[in-house]
């Protein structure tokens, strides 16, 4: 056992002292460095150290050595921590410090090794932090008098501030011989305002400084509301978010949703449109109508039909559908007719198809036997015709009918009273050579002239003596109405006068 112990030793050894010259000539690849965020501070700030070192770097050799940073140290703070090797890439983290007095400081990074042939390693990088005193309160000779120490105040108003507005900063100081700073600002003059609108919550507080030296620092910080969210819709879209808005709830088929993206910025949303979602309608229905046949006499009737795809429901103009998608029925109307339809589905509406005017709709074509008919109003005659189209036309004062004519319907003139009367004769059976007595008389004549025998009377009444009697005698009357014409052809009536005949005795 003693030999074997003494073996290894001997063999580490001779290794170690073959790699010596190896480690000797490697070439290493640490870096570090160590960067502050201001390398000059007034006494009480702080500022940031931040820290980076390369991991996972190897030496010229054939063992394959890595050297992986492990930990590191930074003078006048202390330990950054440990890492675990990564075989690459960099290592970086940060600390905050707040020297009273100038101070350097020197980051330290620490290199493990993967092998026992190395020791472990190190890489440095240092910076130095700058601190102006802050002097302490009470009273300081300088130029042969006693000064009392510099301040200073800062306002803020208004306080808190909303996330969009600005407030007005505002500060004074006394006994500020040399300067005068506000965080977040710099250096300013010993008293004055200005506008300030951040975004969050902001340190202002004021460092003055002077023969007396200073009296420390005053606080003054800006809160500031937070930011107002939106609501679209009922639903909330908070500051900094955005949504998809549509231009329309939905779109007729074969069109697409037009959207555009609306974003909050503290309670305002941007954009116009409205609606949360957008779908496309289904297609639209289809329908058409017929009539068979499509022309007939007035009186007949011909079989309206309709149809539809992809409706829900229909209907109909001059006839009914009763909601129908499909169906027929019998129409026979008075004058040509247009039958049309629209169909309802979850596309829209559609009107039908058809042979009327401009391809929609049915026109069922009626005709009729062209004639023309006479009535009555009142006093006046009213002319109705129909065409072989069967369009009416009523003339409704064709002819008005003073008295003594009156309106007759069916008649397209104004009729006068009819004319009656009587015509006698007395005696009517007379010896040969002797008279008779003719006697008339007449109601709503104008005008009569009786004549026979020879003798002629006139007058719409009368009574004569007729001359004698040698014959068979036929006595007529003739009378004429109130008519346009004066012609006695408007009544007639007679009476016969017979003759005795003469007996002669032998």
């Amino acid at each position: 056992m003693h030999l074997r112990v003494r073996t290894t030793l001997a063999t580490l050894a001779f290794l170690a002292s073959a790699l010596m010259p190896a480690l000797a000539n490697a070439q290493w690849g640490q870096d570090c460095s160590l960067t502050p965020s201001s390398s000059s501070i007034i006494a009480g700030q702080s500022t940031t150290l931040t820290w980076s070192a390369t991991d996972g770097w190897g030496v010229a050799d054939d063992y394959g050595t890595v050297f992986m940073y492990d930990s590191g140290y930074i003078t006048n703070y202390g330990s950054t921590g440990g890492f675990p090797g990564s075989y690459g890439g960099r290592v970086s983290g940060s600390v905050t410090v707040s020297p009273s007095v100038s101070t350097t400081y020197t980051f330290t990074a620490h290199y493990g090794v993967n092998t026992i042939f190395y020791s472990p390693v190190t890489a440095d990088c240092a910076t130095t932090i700058s601190v102006t005193p802050a002097y302490a309160q009470g009273s300081y000779y300088a130029q042969g008098a006693y000064y009392s120490p510099a301040s200073c105040s800062v306002s803020l108003s208004p306080n808190p501030k909303s996330y969009a507005g600005s407030a007005t900063l505002s500060w004074s100081s006394s006994s500020a011989h040399y300067w005068v700073y506000l965080n977040n600002v710099g250096y300013v003059g010993s008293s004055g305002s200005t506008s300030v609108s951040p975004t969050a919550s902001t340190d202002y507080s004021c460092y003055a400084y002077g023969y007396g030296g200073s009296d420390g620092w005053h606080s003054a910080v800006l809160s500031v509301n937070p930011p107002a969210n939106c609501t679209f819709n009922g639903a909330t879209v908070t500051h900094g978010s955005s949504v998809t808005a549509y231009q329309a709830s939905s779109v007729a088929y074969g069109s697409s949703c037009v959207s555009e993206t609306r974003s909050c910025s503290n309670g305002t949303l941007s954009g116009t449109y409205a609606y949360s979602t957008c779908s496309v309608l289904p297609a639209p229905p289809t329908c058409a109508v017929s009539v068979s046949p499509t022309s007939v006499v007035q009186g007949n009737s011909s079989t309206l039909s309709w149809s539809s795809t992809g409706a829900t429901s229909c209907t109909g103009t001059n006839f009914s559908t009763g909601g129908a998608t499909s169906g027929s029925t019998s129409v026979s109307p008075s004058s040509s007719t247009t039958y049309t339809a629209s169909c309802t589905g979850a596309g829209g509406t559609a009107s039908c198809t058809g042979t009327g005017s401009g391809g929609v709709g049915a026109l069922l074509t009626v005709s009729c036997t062209p004639a023309t008919s006479y009535s009555c109003s009142g006093s006046t005659v009213v002319q109705t015709s129909t065409s072989s189209a069967c369009a009416v036309t009523t003339n409704a004062s064709y002819a008005t009918c003073n008295t003594p004519t009156f309106c007759s319907s069916g008649s397209a003139t104004c009729l006068y009273n009819a004319i009656t009367g009587s015509i006698s004769a007395s005696p009517r059976i007379v010896p040969s050579g002797r008279t008779t007595t003719v006697t008339w008389s007449t109601s709503n004549a104008v005008a009569c002239t009786v004549t026979g025998n020879g003798d002629t009377w006139t007058g719409t009444s009368g009574s004569h003596t007729s001359s004698p009697i040698t014959q068979l005698v036929r006595y007529t009357i003739a009378c004429d109405d109130a008519d346009a014409d004066t012609a006695q052809d408007d009544y007639s009536s007679s009476v016969t006068v017979v003759r005795v005949p003469s007996w002669l005795e032998i």
